[in-house]
């Protein structure tokens, strides 16, 4: 018997004979088989016809690969947060992100594909955003991260995350029962909820929103068919229609600043990094990403700081609107 994984995304894919899906763990399906007598591979032959993705990994046992969020609380401090088997860790930064303190437990028990969303309210509270097996939750630091409590929990919804607007913090979930992403106003960061502002229907995969420096509010997702869509709003009650930005790729991860903005998502295994054009009608290719610092798969977040340092991991920025990328010193 041999176990496989093997990237996904989402669009129709058919075992071959003698395989069989055992779980989805979003981007990765796991396959068992029986060995074949010339040491071939079904799923691996079926696989790498249906999607140009090489990568396909004979595995004995598949741990849920971790997922970060990051956010900038004001000048030179840093927040990441780290998805880990039964919690959401915290690492606080006060050198821009060239030394990290020590670990702090901030949430239980996320689910398995649950994506940190962090903001801050530009004091010393900080919002963390997952869900878990059956609620949207929020916990909340008002000390830069050195501890956490239970905040506000959205029954139902998957992928929750606020970002301040013109009009107040905006709340964004992604519901299952329906497949769209549904956008509330909030006055509390999220533990009551306006009236619903508008929905669009989606994937059920992580989406990433961003609010550029004119106040417009930017939505990148996994559509239908397993591509990148995206689409603006100046109020999150009227969006444009989609644009589809990359064919056959996951985990976007959106951050604006006041001059650039970047985008960073997966193609298969391998992390991506783009720089979004001056309109936003599309992407460019930024150079190739470091992402060896990071697991194969892992969700990683994007964000411009002060300096209109663009980053797409925790580790790694660039100073030169993504010709190259470097350590933070």
């Amino acid at each position: 018997m041999s176990i496989w994984a093997m990237p996904y995304n989402g669009v129709g894919w058919t075992p071959p004979a003698g395989v069989t899906v055992r779980t989805n763990y979003d981007s990765i399906l796991i396959c068992d088989e029986a060995a074949a007598s010339d040491g071939s591979s079904p799923a691996r032959t079926a696989q790498t016809a249906a999607y140009p993705w090489s990568t396909v990994l004979k595995l004995g046992l598949l741990n849920p690969t971790p997922a970060w969020g990051l956010v900038e609380i004001f000048p030179g401090w840093l927040c990441k947060a780290k998805r880990l088997p039964g919690s959401f860790q915290t690492f606080v930064s006060s050198n821009g992100g060239v030394a990290w303190a020590a670990g702090v437990t901030a949430t239980p028990a996320p689910a398995r594909n649950a994506v940190p969303a962090l903001s801050s309210d530009g004091w010393s509270g900080l919002h963390l955003w997952y869900h878990d097996a059956s609620n949207a939750r929020c916990y909340y630091s008002d000390n830069w991260g050195a501890s956490w409590s239970l905040y506000a929990t959205q029954p139902g919804y998957k992928w929750p995350c606020v970002v301040q607007t013109s009009m107040g913090p905006v709340l964004a979930v992604y519901h299952t029962g329906s497949g769209e992403i549904r956008f509330f106003q909030t006055d509390d960061w999220g533990i009551t909820l306006g009236s619903q502002l508008a929905s669009v229907a989606a994937a059920a995969h992580p989406y990433s929103l961003a609010v550029d420096r004119h106040g417009l509010l930017h939505l990148v997702y996994q559509d239908g068919a397993g591509d990148l869509a995206h689409r603006w709003s100046e109020d999150a009650v009227t969006w444009s229609a989609p644009t589809t930005w990359l064919v056959g790729r996951s985990y976007p991860a959106l951050a604006s600043g006041t001059f650039q903005a970047f985008l960073s998502c997966y193609q298969g295994l391998t992390m991506e990094a783009y720089t979004v054009d001056q309109d936003w009608a599309g992407v460019t290719a930024a150079a190739a990403h470091p992402a060896a610092a990071l697991s194969p798969g892992t969700p990683a977040p994007a964000i411009v700081d002060h300096r209109e340092h663009g980053w797409v991991t925790p580790t790694y920025l660039t100073v030169d609107d993504g010709a190259s990328w470097q350590a933070p010193v």
